[in-house]
């Protein structure tokens, strides 16, 4: 682990134009949507040993979190 957060949070409000309520928002949106069903499939994908989409899954999450 590191000492920094992991969401920079001024960067996020600024690409929202100063909007922290959306900001908010989206990341809510990013949790309960995107990063719950693509962990989900990344657990499937490693208790299946499937390589191949065990890749896919994670480089959803990492490019959905960008």
């Amino acid at each position: 682990m590191t000492e920094t957060a992991p969401i920079n949070w001024e960067k996020g409000v600024h690409h929202y134009g100063g909007d922290e309520d959306m900001f908010r928002l989206m990341i809510e949106r990013f949790e309960d949507l995107t990063f719950s069903q693509a962990t989900s499939q990344l657990f499937q994908d490693v208790m299946k040993l499937d390589y191949k989409s065990l890749k896919t899954s994670s480089q959803t999450i990492k490019g959905a979190s960008r």
